[in-house]
């Protein structure tokens, strides 16, 4: 940085450098508009290959349906709560062995 007689920019200076700087500002407006537009390009993406999932899908009988199906019946809720009790109670056991050993 060359300065003037009293260790001040030149006009020349100043210029030159506001110059670079709206350049460098307008590159980094320019790659953030891009980087948000591909933001929502894979967003939508995403949700139009959901939309063609759930057309190819509908009306069909599918194994989420089935265990929706499952879960939602009454002896299946008894039965996963006992599943569930068992696992966590045997989880909490494992634990309670490891902190003491």
């Amino acid at each position: 940085m060359v300065k003037g007689s009293r260790g001040k920019k030149t006009r020349e200076q100043l210029e030159v450098e506001n110059l670079v700087l709206r350049r460098s500002r307008m590159a980094e407006g320019g790659w953030s508009v891009i980087r948000t537009g591909i933001k929502w390009l894979v967003l939508g993406f995403i949700v139009l290959q959901f939309r063609f999932s759930v057309d190819a899908l509908a009306g069909q009988h599918t194994d989420a349906s089935f265990m929706a199906r499952v879960l939602v019946s009454t002896s299946m809720n008894q039965w996963l709560a006992w599943v569930l009790v068992v696992g966590f109670g045997g989880w909490a056991q494992g634990e309670r062995f490891l902190r003491r050993r």
